[in-house]
């Protein structure tokens, strides 16, 4: 059977949030980067439906 990794973040609007995981190794802080947060906004549902629909059509 294949392994596969996954990566997930933990957010917090307080400290007290993360409490139960700093102590945990696995849990790392991550450096501030000016990288812009994903979020479903920017998501192009219309011109995923219709290269679907392509695909299953054949063209």
């Amino acid at each position: 059977m294949a392994e596969a990794s996954t990566e997930a973040l933990i957010l917090s609007p307080t400290e007290e949030g993360l409490a139960l995981f700093a102590d945990d190794p696995r849990w790392k802080t991550i450096a501030p980067n000016d990288v812009r947060a994903w979020t479903d906004d920017y998501v192009n549902v219309v011109g995923a439906l219709t290269r679907q629909i392509r695909f299953e059509r054949g063209g």
